[in-house]
């Protein structure tokens, strides 16, 4: 077969082309980072990338709930712990209060006291966090605790007095349990409603105190008194076992957050393997690709003929 100049030439376009595709190729692995520039570059390979971003941006979600979660229980923690402290101070001022060495004691003032120190209690059970209220059940918007007209503690606009555990909305408000999803399937409790800090009916901590204020202000007898003791640290106890449930629930939290950290890491990797170039490699391909690419403009300068058209001016 003869072949022609303008084949050589024909060629030698075509191979330029190709050469400089693969340069080009090269060049924007570098410039990217990425071993594929392309979806066309390895379809298969970009879909396990895909994958393991998706595995990425979920665990790290994951992650943003856990904070939210710890969040949330720290505080409740703090709210729950100072309650707790209150209700301490508050035993040792009915017992002072019904001392036999302080006969004399004027027991309106540790009335007074302990009305403060109610009111503080009350503040605490309307503790929030980015504007929710922690123990409001699934109403975080709306301040659970009110007093009413009668002076009586509402929670949630259900009169604690007057309510016991056996009423449908007692019932339903002890279901708002408010949970933030850290896993898969796995959601976890990050507070307690107020029903479960403060109970419900004569023996709900609210109507305890106001008792025993009304009982100071009454001057009742040391037994009297004595009675309340008992109700304070039932509810102190009470208080106490969901602290430590909280620092079970951080536990957890902390474990959670330890392997979704090892799982980004992994995912991450799989996702570099996959994606990310070898600047070495990647480098080297370069300037394999550009000395070709230079053989062949040298070799082609021989191959292209001059023309009368190059010597026209």
């Amino acid at each position: 077969m003869r072949i022609t100049n303008s084949m050589l030439v024909s060629n030698f376009l075509t191979d330029m082309g190709k050469n400089m595709d693969k340069m080009n190729t090269n060049y924007t692995q570098l410039v990217s980072g990425k071993k594929m520039v392309r979806i066309s570059d390895d379809p298969v390979r970009l879909v396990s990338a895909m994958n393991a971003r998706k595995m990425i941006n979920t665990y790290e979600q994951y992650e943003e709930n856990l904070n939210a979660a710890r969040n949330w229980n720290d505080q409740a923690e703090t709210a729950l712990t100072d309650i707790n402290n209150t209700l301490q101070t508050i035993y040792e001022q009915v017992v002072f209060a019904s001392s036999e060495v302080n006969q004399d004691v004027e027991k309106a003032a540790v009335a007074k006291a302990i009305e403060e120190y109610r009111d503080h209690i009350q503040q605490n059970m309307n503790a929030s966090i980015n504007f929710k209220y922690l123990f409001a059940g699934y109403n975080a918007t709306k301040v659970p605790f009110e007093r009413d007209a009668n002076g009586n503690m509402t929670y949630n606009g259900i009169d604690l007095n007057a309510a016991n555990l056996n009423d449908p909305a007692v019932q339903d408000e002890l279901a708002q349990h408010f949970q933030l999803e850290v896993g898969v399937a796995m959601k976890m409790d990050v507070t307690f409603t107020g029903i479960d800090v403060v109970g419900v009916g004569e023996d709900n901590m609210f109507k305890m105190l106001d008792d025993l204020v009304a009982d100071l202000y009454a001057n009742k007898g040391n037994d009297v008194l004595g009675e309340y003791l008992t109700k304070i640290e039932d509810r102190r106890t009470s208080i106490m076992e969901k602290v430590v449930t909280i620092g079970s629930r951080t536990n957890k939290l902390d474990m959670l957050e330890n392997r979704y950290s090892q799982d980004i890491i992994n995912y991450d990797a799989i996702r570099g393997n996959i994606e990310d170039i070898d600047d070495a490699e990647a480098i080297m391909n370069f300037k394999f690709q550009e000395a070709v690419y230079n053989r062949a403009l040298a070799a082609g300068a021989k191959i292209i003929m001059p023309t009368l058209m190059d010597y026209v001016r």
